[in-house]
């Protein structure tokens, strides 16, 4: 990803958004994530915490 982290970022999102089941199967980790507690942040002192992932969906922005 050093080339450009964006263009990256936009290939996922697309590949995500290609299909229903790829739709449906990224908001199942984001759920199941939360339940488990699989999500980690940094507090202000630099330990790690347990961090709940909005359930959103992706949306396409618009390009350049």
């Amino acid at each position: 990803m050093k080339g450009d982290p964006l263009w990256h970022a936009q290939r996922v999102i697309r590949l995500l958004r290609s299909s229903d089941n790829h739709r449906t199967e990224f908001q199942k980790i984001i759920v199941d994530g939360n339940k488990l507690s699989l999500f980690m942040k940094k507090d202000g002192d630099g330990n790690q915490v347990k961090d709940n992932v909005p359930e959103l969906q992706l949306v396409k922005g618009q390009g350049p």
